[in-house]
């Protein structure tokens, strides 16, 4: 903006000063409106235990190492025995004849059967299978005119162990191993996220004081201004200052202000961050500007170079997530590797039976 020069006519000059102060006087002076509410007085363990509770990041995070561990026990189920349990009821009936494929095949009867069946089966760590099962049967009836009633028990056991491929690791236990990987990197992902929602709620938390403070500065700075602005309005009155010098002081009281509301933008979004943080369920509809309690303090640090970095490679959860991860991957590789192995297995059995059958003369013939 150019101001009237010495060699412009007074008539002029006075329209451009009364123009310019006019439209200077447009700006509002008055000091902004207070929150219609006091502010909510927050500290950093408060947030710092909100933030634990209430993040809805780290409450979903939260749920990954339950369906991690709901997996790891589903796989586990592969070494659960499986038993069946069967029975049923057979009637059979034959009126004899003359069979060429089988001439003995000549009876005639008439039987009524009971049959039950029970097996147990399943598979231990090192890969070897078993089966035991039991089969009974109560026949009962008439045979070429003579009653009879006959039983029969079938008691074995079968195990198989693999010697080359499936011995030192199969599907079933690669799965298991991987999904405890899994379970452990989902663990430190809880771990990891825990600590960054920690340090972003401090960080916030600073963030936020530091918005209030230089709010404070910034109010005190508008106000010097505005007593300012007051005292050279005076001193133009009686003469002592020129309309200059009160255009200056406006600026300056409007460059002030300016800042006071960038200042106060900042934070207002500071405080919706750590609001975010801390988990706010915001049900309130009115604002309630939030107030750091705690002082902003610079307390010395001496950090050791050669300790932070051996702590860094030792708790780190990322770093340690992606040792867990390159695990996994080693368990994957052994298990094809043992997949380009022969099949071997030994395979031994042991059964016993027993049967038992009574005749007599049918007393009705």
């Amino acid at each position: 903006m150019r101001f009237p020069c010495a060699n412009t006519p007074p008539a002029i000059a006075a329209g451009l000063l009364l123009f310019l102060g006019v439209a200077g006087a447009a700006p509002d002076t008055n000091p902004p409106p207070s929150a219609a509410t006091p502010p909510r007085r927050l500290g950093l363990a408060e947030s710092v235990q909100a933030a634990l509770l209430n993040n809805r990041l780290l409450q979903i995070e939260r749920l990954n190492p339950m369906v991690a561990r709901s997996t790891l026990d589903a796989s586990r189920g592969y070494y659960d025995p499986i038993l069946t349990v069967g029975g049923r009821r057979e009637s059979l009936t034959d009126s004899g004849g003359l069979d060429p494929a089988d001439f003995s095949r000549d009876a005639i009867y008439n039987a009524q059967s009971k049959v039950a069946d029970i097996g147990l089966m399943g598979f231990l760590p090192s890969g070897l299978s078993y089966t035991v099962g039991g089969h009974g049967a109560n026949s009962y009836g008439v045979r070429n005119a003579l009653d009879f009633d006959a039983y029969n028990l079938n008691v074995g056991v079968t195990v198989q162990q693999p010697l080359l491929r499936n011995f030192w690791i199969d599907q079933a236990r690669m799965q298991i191993r991987v999904n405890r990987k899994a379970l452990r990197i989902t663990e430190l992902g809880v771990e990891y996220f825990t600590a960054d929602t920690l340090n972003q709620t401090q960080l916030a938390y600073y963030e936020l004081g530091f918005a209030w403070g230089n709010c404070g500065v910034l109010e005190r700075l508008c106000k010097a201004r505005r007593d300012l602005l007051e005292g050279i309005r005076r001193q133009v009155q009686v003469g002592l200052l020129t309309a200059l010098d009160e255009h200056a002081a406006r600026a300056q009281l409007a460059a002030a202000e300016e800042r006071l509301v960038a200042a106060t933008s900042a934070r207002l979004l500071a405080e919706n961050l750590l609001l975010n943080l801390i988990g706010d369920p915001f049900t309130n509809q009115a604002h309630q500007a939030i107030e750091p309690a705690d002082a902003l303090l610079v307390l010395p640090v001496a950090p050791l170079r050669a300790e932070s970095v051996q702590s860094g490679l030792k708790r780190r959860a990322d770093l340690l997530q992606l040792r867990e991860d390159v695990s996994r991957a080693d368990i994957d590789l052994k298990f094809r590797r043992n997949q380009l192995f022969p099949s071997l297995n030994v395979v031994a059995g042991y059964t016993r039976r027993g049967a038992s059958t009574y005749q007599a003369l049918d007393p009705n013939d």
